[in-house]
């Protein structure tokens, strides 16, 4: 019974394209090539093709240096095992490489964003400025910069810039909303429209984009 249940086994692993050993990580490759399939390694020792053959039942036949043979452990036609020595070896129609699977990773990368919450949608800009309703007052600031010291002041509702020394006014009212122009032509002004929209930072930082801020809440 031993002796049928080896001989199907052989059969079976000669018949089928690549086969993997059920009780074992080993894999069979096609006839003619002198390489293993893809995702196996070559048993490059005698002592780990004798293994793989007695995972079959089967005795390894006489190691030798075989030109025309595949490299390292392949198996014969009649199921038998046989290792090469030669350092090349080829394909051949009554041999397959013997092969030892390898396990395979999968790495998964994780992207995270940082999402903001903009309370000021900007309105074009207004030669002039307002007066006697200054929040607060910066100097040497961008206008980027200073939208963005408007935006985190809930007070503020228009900004006075001045491109020439970056001077920066957070005002309490918008003009012609309770804020007369005073058409000072050294300042601009932006009316804060707050309609507050979501913003997406970039995924290498951990800052919000300028003129947002971080939303303390994650239902909103």
């Amino acid at each position: 019974m031993d002796e049928i249940s080896h001989a199907w086994k052989r059969l079976t692993s000669f018949a089928l394209h690549v086969h993997f050993c059920p009780q074992t990580n080993y894999t069979i490759g096609d006839t003619t090539t002198n390489q293993c399939p893809t995702g196996s390694i070559a048993l490059a020792s005698q002592a780990d093709c004798e293994v793989a053959a007695s995972s079959w039942g089967v005795s390894l036949g006489v190691a030798g240096t075989y030109a025309g043979w595949p490299k390292d452990c392949f198996q014969y036609r009649n199921g038998n095992y046989y290792f090469n020595q030669h350092s090349t070896g080829s394909g051949h129609a009554d041999a397959r490489p013997v092969c030892k699977a390898v396990a395979t990773t999968t790495t998964t990368t994780t992207t995270t964003t940082n999402i903001a919450k903009v309370r000021c949608q900007w309105g074009p800009e207004t030669t002039g400025s307002i007066a006697g309703h200054n929040v607060t007052s910066y100097s040497g600031k961008t206008l980027a910069e200073c939208k963005a010291a408007c935006d985190a002041n809930t007070l503020c509702k228009s900004i006075d810039f001045c491109f020439l020394d970056g001077a920066c006014h957070l005002g309490d009212c918008q003009i012609g909303r309770g804020c007369d122009n005073n058409n000072d032509l050294a300042y601009y002004n932006y009316a804060c429209e707050t309609q507050a929209h979501w913003v997406v930072g970039d995924a290498s930082t951990n800052q919000c984009p300028t003129g947002s801020l971080a939303s303390p809440r994650t239902s909103d």
